[in-house]
C-alpha cells in the first residue's frame, strides 16, 4: 500500500546537502504534514491491528535522513498504540538486490509478547 499524503514532496528534498538541512526539514515535517494527516496515520494503525505487523519502507537507507522513523513515531503518539516498533537494518553486504544496492531499511510494527 502506497500512502504518498504521509510523505515528503520530492521539490522539498532536492537541495539536502547535511544532517542539519534534514533536521530542518523534518522539524517542518512534524509541525506540519504529520499534524494534518492524522487520519492516514490511523488508517497505517488499523492495518496493524488487523494484520499484526506491517512495515514502513522508504528509498532512504539512513534513518536519520529518512521520514519514516518520523511518521512511526507519530503513530506511536496514537491513541489505539499498543504494539512493539522495531527499527530493522538491512546491510548491503549482507542484504542485496540484483544491482548489488542496499535494500531500504523499513521501520516494522508488531503486536507486542508482553500485555
Amino acid at each position: 500500500m502506497h500512502t504518498p499524503e504521509v510523505g515528503i514532496e520530492s521539490d522539498k528534498r532536492q537541495d539536502l546537502k547535511t544532517q542539519a538541512d534534514y533536521d530542518k526539514l523534518f522539524a517542518i515535517y512534524r509541525n506540519t504534514n504529520l499534524q494534518e494527516t492524522i487520519g492516514k496515520q490511523q488508517e497505517i494503525l488499523n492495518l496493524l491491528a488487523e494484520y499484526q505487523r506491517i512495515a514502513l519502507t522508504c528509498f532512504e537507507a539512513n534513518i536519520c535522513q529518512c521520514h519514516r522513523k518520523h511518521l512511526a513515531e507519530a503513530i506511536t503518539q496514537l491513541g489505539d498504540w499498543q504494539y512493539e516498533m522495531k527499527h530493522i537494518n538491512f546491510t548491503s553486504s549482507t542484504h542485496s538486490n540484483s544491482n548489488n544496492s542496499a535494500r531500504p531499511l523499513p521501520r516494522t510494527f508488531s503486536r507486542s509478547v508482553s500485555k
